[in-house]
């Protein structure tokens, strides 16, 4: 580095005055010269630096985070930056130098608090501000409450929307939450598509519901990402300290359990914990438990409900429905089994016992009569989606003998839209095979007419949940009209599910649906009793007439 001008001079003042540190290096990478701040960062002094080798790897006009270790073992984080030398000698570099450690350090909190989508703060942190909360409550005296928030169906959006979107939408929540409650309360991811809640300073357990309400009103409106317009809804499990705990993991806990049961009761409910809820909690647990063992135990049995014609009257087949006689519990409704199969996995192999049997007894059946039935079962979207079902399901098939027009798989709308490509190859292989396709509970799902076009499907099934107000609610009855209106445009049959009276049976003979199921005709019934039914087909002529 010159000297000897005055310019110099003033120009080396000027850097000794940086607060960066500044080293100048040579060809050889020898240090040239070293202001006193490269000494500080580099634990040493600027006259001890000079001469000696920059040890460090360099990067040429890039950026370069350092690892320095002093003398006292203590870590330090310095950013370099490489540029040529302000008099353009050849292989001559200025480096300057920066303490980052405590931007590091600051990131590496935030990388460890906070969720890295949503930027709310994480698990850790939520509990950690629970915590906090429930000291100042046992000075204040105020009741502090604990939201457990899930969004329902997030796992069918993502799979048919995909994950970049269920992304978006988990930023949206996130977004909603923050803006609906106050800077003091805490809004935190805690679970891949869970929200925690810490609202403190309540007077009353009963303002819980109104801060529920209020959650659950964030969400009624239509949410719009990447222009799919979603209708979003929620379930809440609220627990209260100190009524419902006293510590952290146990308010947690509770919380988690009011949260099953408001999943339980359908979309944008909460529900309070209570000692009712623990109870079911370890009812469930139990109940699990005896699913594990009952396909063992041979305590699954198949039911048949009649499906009825409304041109000839006669019966079409039926509808195959797994019922679980539990040695521990007795009869177990399907409700509350069959959710529990699907989260543990086990609907798989029940799945596929459902399905051997059911192909043993038609083909039983078809030594019975030779008139024309179609006997459906059910197919969950793991089963379907596995590697080989198709297969699997062909080789059965094989195995058992049967007509294959005797055979009718029943699969939901959601199913359907989880990998489109893939499920229309797989049906039409199935429909190839001469086996009915049908769309369970339709009209609850996508319920679109361009998808009707794509997959090649026989029959819709119009969900009971119409079907069940459909001569008092217009609403209802001008969709279940819709729905029959759109088959008939495409040729595909129309089985109305869950009808029960006289007058619900007259508004679809009116409508020209082709079919009906339901109470008014018959439960689902044991396999001997369904044979008699099978083997009369005007059985049921009076009551459809």
């Amino acid at each position: 580095m010159p000297k000897n001008t005055d310019a110099h001079e003033l120009h080396r003042a000027v850097l000794e005055a940086q607060l960066d540190g500044l080293l100048y290096l040579d060809s050889g990478g020898f240090i040239r010269y070293a202001n006193a701040a490269a000494g500080l960062l580099l634990d040493s002094s600027a006259a001890d630096l000079v001469g000696t080798t920059f040890e460090y790897p360099l990067h040429n006009t890039e950026r370069t985070e350092l690892e320095i270790t002093l003398k006292d073992q203590e870590k330090r984080i310095l950013e370099a930056r490489v540029s040529g030398s302000e008099n353009g000698l050849e292989g001559h570099v200025l480096v300057q130098l920066r303490d980052i450690s405590d931007l590091r350090q600051s990131n590496l909190i935030h990388h460890t608090f906070y969720d890295h989508l949503t930027d709310l703060p994480n698990r850790m942190l939520f509990k950690d501000r629970l915590k906090l909360e429930l000291f100042h409550s046992q000075r204040s005296r105020k009741l502090v409450a604990v939201v457990v928030l899930n969004i329902n169906r997030f796992k069918s959006i993502n799979e048919a929307l995909g994950y970049t979107l269920g992304d978006r939408i988990l930023q949206l929540v996130a977004s909603r939450l923050r803006e609906t409650f106050r800077r003091s309360d805490t809004v935190a991811r805690i679970g891949s598509d869970e929200f925690g809640l810490v609202l403190p300073g309540l007077n009353k357990a009963e303002d819980c519901s109104r801060l529920a309400s209020k959650i659950i009103t964030a969400f009624e409106e239509v949410c719009t990402v990447d222009r799919h317009e979603l209708y979003l809804s929620v379930c809440l499990g609220i627990a209260l300290h100190p009524d419902d705990g006293t510590t952290v993991d146990t308010l947690l806990k509770n919380a988690g359990t009011a949260l099953d049961r408001a999943r339980q009761q359908g979309r944008n409910t909460f529900q309070l914990y209570s000692e009712a809820n623990q109870t079911l909690a370890y009812e469930r647990v139990e109940l699990e438990r005896q699913l594990c063992k009952a396909m063992d135990n041979e305590e699954f049995e198949v039911y048949y409900q009649p499906q009825i014609s409304l041109v000839d009257h006669r019966i079409l087949g039926g509808e195959a429905l797994l019922r679980w006689n539990s040695i521990g519990s007795g009869l177990v409704p399907a409700y509350h089994f069959i959710t529990l199969a699907e989260e543990t996995g086990l609907i798989q192999p029940i799945g596929d016992w459902v399905v051997r049997t059911v192909c043993r007894q038609i083909a039983l059946w078809e030594k019975l009569t030779d008139r024309p039935f179609c006997i459906t079962v059910n197919i969950s979207p793991l089963q379907f989606s596995r590697d080989g079902f198709v297969d699997n399901l062909i080789a059965l098939i094989k195995e058992c003998g049967l007509d294959t027009s005797h055979l009718g798989l029943e699969i939901t709308e959601h199913l359907l839209m989880k990998d489109v490509s893939v499920a229309v190859r797989d049906l039409r292989r199935l429909k190839e095979l001469g086996i009915s396709i049908s769309i369970d509970d339709f009209g609850t799902g996508y319920s679109s007419l361009s998808y009707l076009r794509k997959f090649p499907i026989d029959v819709l099934k119009i969900d009971q949940s119409f079907v069940r107000e459909v001569t008092v609610n217009q609403n209802d009855a001008e969709i279940a009209s819709a729905i029959v209106t759109m088959a008939k445009a495409l040729n595909l049959t129309v089985i109305a599910e869950g009808v029960e009276s006289r007058e619900q049976l007259e508004f679809f003979q009116r409508l020209g649906c082709d079919g009906v199921q339901g109470y008014l005709f018959s439960r689902a019934i044991p396999v001997t009793e369904f044979s008699t039914f099978l083997t009369d087909p005007n059985i049921f002529a009076a009551k459809a007439c």
